[in-house]
């Protein structure tokens, strides 16, 4: 990941070990709901002295508002990936989240009114959607998680065909949701095709499965991860898919 420009910090490598071991359905008694302490994570990396720990450069407010050079640096990594891969074989997934609630607008009334409300039903509730296409235009079927503890059937029904659903006490994918969507539907999808297939998406540590990552070195699928802080212009589906439609 490093070598990728994604350095793992302390806390993102705590979570995979704790990934790994409920996958495993390990216990480890000393570790707090099987997450281990930094304490341990100074003892493993003493163990791996392959590994270590820097400081990592900072990025100037300049690059932190994604330059030039960051832009032809990623799209020079892209072009070396996408080499000899056919376009019906390259995916590009995201998610996002939505709200039922509009939030506050600017409305014309007279200057006697102390209170100026607007009749409406809202939850505030949010729900997120995965979405993962292809570039010929194929789309696979959208993955649902809802904002709650529990799935209720009807919150399934009329839905389009295929689609997933799940849910999460935030509304947003973590590291079981995704695993969950990269199982049902997106390796079913990629292992059809021949060839070598590519998935471009986010570099968020929820994304670092061990599992799906080995299925995907398996089946010939290599992922490329996006610039931080650069969905806004080079996250395919967030610009020509979620901006257009929000």
């Amino acid at each position: 990941m490093a070598e990728f420009g994604f350095p793992l910090v302390q806390t993102d490598l705590r979570f995979v070990i704790k990934s790994y071991l409920d996958k495993k359905g390990i216990v480890i008694n000393c570790f707090k709901d099987n997450l281990p302490g930094y304490e341990f994570i100074k003892s493993f990396l003493r163990r791996h002295k392959e590994l270590t720990t820097r400081f990592c450069s900072s990025i100037k407010r300049v690059r932190a508002a994604i330059d030039k050079t960051v832009i032809n640096e990623y799209f020079d990594h892209l072009e070396v990936s996408v080499k000899d891969v056919s376009p019906e074989n390259i995916w590009n997934y995201d998610e996002t989240n939505l709200s039922d609630n509009p939030g506050t607008v600017n409305v014309i009334c007279k200057k006697s009114i102390k209170y100026v409300e607007e009749i409406m039903n809202s939850s505030k509730t949010s729900t997120s959607v995965m979405l993962c296409g292809n570039a010929v235009g194929e789309l696979l079927p959208p993955d649902v998680v809802y904002r709650a503890g529990n799935l209720w059937t009807t919150w399934t029904e009329g839905g389009l065909v295929g689609c997933h659903y799940d849910r999460t006490k935030h509304g947003w994918f973590d590291g079981a949701t995704f695993e969950d969507w990269s199982r049902v539907l997106l390796l079913p999808r990629l292992n059809k095709q021949q060839g070598m297939k590519l998935v471009i998406g986010g570099n968020l540590s929820t994304h670092i499965i061990p599992e799906i990552l080995q299925q995907c070195e398996e089946n010939n699928i290599r992922f490329v991860c996006l610039p931080p802080s650069s969905i806004h212009l080079t996250q395919p589906l967030d610009v020509a898919y979620f901006a257009p439609m929000k």
